[in-house]
């Protein structure tokens, strides 16, 4: 939000402060949006003449109805007469006035920023399902962008939403949109109003897909729109289902994509927002549709473009640009890097960059392909198939390249028997370049039945599912069986004769694989590779002495760069200088952990060995002067520990560890109960939502993500961030602007959730850096606490294999919202479809 519009945002928070407007958040947005388009269509005058409220109500009335322009006078009929007959009169003549003494050059300036920023607070605070309402301005810039500008235009935009490819446009257009959600029609009515559109342009509210199964003659020069991905039909469309041979009850892209390409003239253009997910699809349908656009030549181009473009949901998203005329090839265009600004939340599309890259003659994230190389693939669409990184190796290395399929030798499935045995998960995995050998013989015993292969020794194991194939060695250690997951990991033998299993792991990790795997792999779920194209990818294989000797030079790298890599943290932490304090905490805190396990085993001993053999063990005595027993020797033994327990950890701010109970969690389940259990209290000075992006999930068709932690260690680490909000960024004050926001953000490629705390307190001091929030003992600001929440924190996290990060979202890399500071916890973790 610009600075610029703050006194107007004050003046109508503090209207809503002093004088309750009797009305919800739906209808306070609607009331503003209105009279902020009479000020700009300079209806609205501050010298209002109204003895009493229904005298006021009645003058807005008259103001209405003296435009002709009809969008304006059905959203006052429909929307704003029963507005104004429950709101207060306090109220609605301070919001009015605000409006009213609005300034025309302010309104040229910033009124079109002022109206899309209420809307944006209205949906953001209502949720995530209508929180993209507003298309990002880069977005509607890229759709626009293939418009013809020489030629009258047709243009139609079924989905509209809030008509946001409707601004700006050229002269030469006319354009038609259609909404199914009346709210979201009405606002758009008003917004293209406030944008100046020319008054021919019409949005109308109507059901797009119902309209379609009816039929129509009407056919446009440029149709675009961003559909509902993967919207699920009712059985009210069944008979329109049965005669589309793309239509699918359970996903409607297909069918909306083939729909709307008829109605194009014969020369015109398509340009529509696409998932991941259709581009690589084998469904049926979808891949009949596919068919028939690469076979008939309509593919004009594909964009990938930046993840996380939207404000409430990570679904990777594609324009996708189709010709009713034949085109000669498609342009595969990656623009997933052309990024004009990034926080943890949202990305801002480089517009100027994508651009230049589809003008460029040559650019390394363009190519051109011939419809019979996307045939060859399947009719797989993902940009990342054709747009690659070359290999870059040398002549004499290209000479070297052989198959993986000549360098292994796949294991072969059995049938097993067994009903339950030690099972390994991806987790298990290796994805270290050095220690690569595992063992497995302290994994658990878990359910066979489904997906399970024995795992013979001297196995090398490849992930199918990640981003990285985590290349792991098998070495046996015990007799027991290990098996593995043949759905999710590729297991084989090395054929040593050709190629030393050190030499090949080291290859594995190099980037000129990772190039060839990333263009071979799919899936939005996860990032998926199927064994035959993991086997097609060629390896660089010299001479066995070569091959040995790049293994120690490689080897001989890591050592050095490790010792480099000490030293300097020595140097930064003063290691070079005794801290003899230190020292005594850490021998301590070990010796005690040793004692505590001590005392409990020999406990353990007297209960289960001893006291059935000597009932009256614990009432022994030294001699019968004394009153102390056994039993009370242990009793003052078992506080005593725990007392200089807990002083240790007090002194040292450290987590007993010792206890850790580690389970596979359900992160959205966890945290849902979470968020539940703090709005059920009533001490809280602050209101806190939780938003896992459905939208996500849905388009991935996943119900949970899954981490192995403590749930307590979980819990005390959402309460150290919510506390420190209350405390340091709420100072413990009371105001409905106290918010907390718990934000999921899914990596699916790396198998990684970015779980984000945001509030709307006092940011973090300026140029805190994360080194500062993460030492123990380090306070900053007047806001500080004790310097331990920040080390607390982090401790917790590296306990679950995370990581801890947080972001000023008032600053440079913020998205300038209410929000001020954000905590993110990064978490690995895994799925079951």
């Amino acid at each position: 939000m610009k600075k610029i519009n703050l006194n107007v945002i004050a003046s109508l928070v503090t209207a809503e402060a002093l004088y309750k407007s009797n009305l919800d958040e739906k209808e306070v947005m609607i009331l503003q949006s209105f009279l902020l388009v009479l000020r700009k269509e300079k209806l609205l005058v501050s010298n209002i003449e109204a003895n009493n409220l229904n005298d006021f109500k009645n003058e807005i009335k008259l103001i209405t109805e003296s435009t002709q322009n009809q969008s304006l006078l059905k959203v006052y009929n429909t929307w704003l007469v029963p507005i104004l007959n429950k709101v207060r009169r306090h109220y609605l003549f301070s919001t009015v006035n605000a409006y009213a003494n609005l300034s025309d050059e302010y309104l040229m300036k910033n009124g079109k920023d002022l109206f899309d920023n209420q809307l944006n607070g209205y949906f953001n605070s209502v949720g995530k399902r209508n929180s993209d309402a507003i298309q990002p301005q880069e977005l509607t810039e890229l759709f626009n962008y293939f418009l013809d500008k020489d030629k009258v235009i047709d243009y139609y935009n079924p989905f509209a939403g809030l008509a946001s490819l409707a601004l700006n446009l050229p002269q030469n257009v006319s354009y038609y949109g259609e909404e199914l959600e009346e709210l979201s029609c009405m606002l758009g009515s008003l917004r293209m109003i406030m944008y100046n559109c020319p008054k021919h342009f019409l949005l109308k509210h109507t059901n797009s897909i119902e309209n379609w199964s009816v039929g129509s003659e009407k056919r446009y020069d440029h149709i675009a729109f961003n559909p509902p991905f993967n919207l699920k039909l009712d059985e009210a469309y069944n008979h329109f289902l049965h005669v589309s041979e793309y239509g699918s009850q359970r996903n409607a892209n297909s069918l909306i994509i083939s729909e709307c390409f008829k109605k194009l003239n014969n020369d015109g253009l398509m340009v529509l927002l696409v998932p991941n997910g259709f581009l690589f699809s084998k469904q049926k349908n979808e891949l009949a549709l596919k068919k028939y656009l690469v076979d008939n030549h309509h593919i004009k181009s594909i964009i990938s473009l930046p993840k996380r473009i939207f404000v409430f949901s990570g679904v990777s998203a594609n324009l996708l640009i189709l010709s009713k005329s034949e085109v000669g090839s498609t342009i595969f265009v990656d623009a997933t890097t052309c990024i004009k600004k990034e926080s943890s939340k949202v990305q801002i599309i480089d517009t100027d960059q994508v651009k230049n890259v589809l003008n460029s003659i040559s650019s390394h994230l363009k190519k051109e392909i011939k419809v019979e190389q996307i045939i060859e693939n399947g009719y797989d669409l993902s940009v990342h198939r054709y747009v690659y990184e070359e290999l870059n190796l040398n002549p004499e290395e290209e000479l070297q390249l052989q198959p993986l399929s000549e360098l292994v030798i796949p294991v072969t499935r059995q049938k097993i028997q067994e009903k339950s045995g030690k099972f390994l998960r991806m987790s298990d995995l290796s994805n270290d370049e050095i220690n690569y050998t595992k063992s497995f013989e302290n994994l658990l015993n878990r359910d066979l039945r489904g997906n399970a292969n024995l795992l013979p020794n001297q196995s090398l194991l490849l992930s199918l599912v990640s981003n990285d194939i985590r290349p792991t060695f098998y070495n046996k250690y015990s007799d027991e069986n290990i098996y593995y997951p043949y759905l999710l990991t590729f297991a084989c033998t090395v054929k040593t004769e050709i190629i030393d299993v050190d030499y090949l792991i080291i290859e594995l990790h190099k980037d000129y694989v990772k190039n060839q795997l990333n263009r071979l792999r799919d899936g939005t779920v996860m990032s998926k590779i199927r064994v035959k194209e993991l086997l097609s990818i060629e390896i660089v294989v010299p001479s066995p002495a070569e091959q040995k000797q790049k293994t120690y030079l490689f080897k001989d790298f890591v050592i050095q760069e490790k010792k480099s890599e000490v030293k300097e943290l020595m140097h930064s932490y003063g290691i070079d200088v005794a801290d003899e304090n230190s020292f005594l905490r850490h021998q301590i805190a070990g010796r005690l952990k040793n004692a505590r396990g001590a005392f409990k085993s020999i406990k353990s001993i007297f209960e289960n060995e001893i006291l059935s053999r000597i009932p009256e063990l614990y009432n022994l005595k030294i001699n019968d002067a004394l009153n102390i027993k056994l039993g009370d020797y242990m009793q003052i033994l078992e506080r005593d520990l725990n007392s200089i327990n807990q002083s240790v950890n007090i002194s040292n701010e450290a987590i007993d560890f010792s206890n850790i109970n580690v389970e596979r969690i359900g992160l959205i389940q966890f945290t849902t109960k979470y968020v539940q259990e703090i709005k059920s209290r009533t001490s809280n000075i602050f209101k806190i939502d939780l938003n896992v992006d459905q939208n996500a999930l849905i388009e991935n068709q996943i119900k949970e993500i899954y981490i192995n932690g403590d749930k307590e260690l979980l819990r005390r680490l959402f309460d150290n961030i919510l506390d420190n909000a209350e405390k340091h960024g709420f100072n413990n004050t009371i105001s409905h602007l106290n918010k907390n926001e718990i934000l999921f953000i899914y990596d699916f490629k790396d198998l990684e959730v970015q779980v984000d705390f945001t509030n709307t307190g006092i940011p973090l001091p300026e140029n805190y850096s994360w080194e500062s929030f993460t030492r123990k003992g380090s306070k900053h600001g007047a806001n500080g606490g004790e310097g331990y929440g920040g080390w607390l924190m982090n401790e917790i996290m590296k306990k679950h294999g995370g990581k801890l990060s947080f972001s000023d979202e008032t600053g440079a890399e913020g998205i300038n919202n209410e929000w001020a500071t954000a905590i993110e916890l990064s978490f690995p973790f895994e799925i079951n479809k």
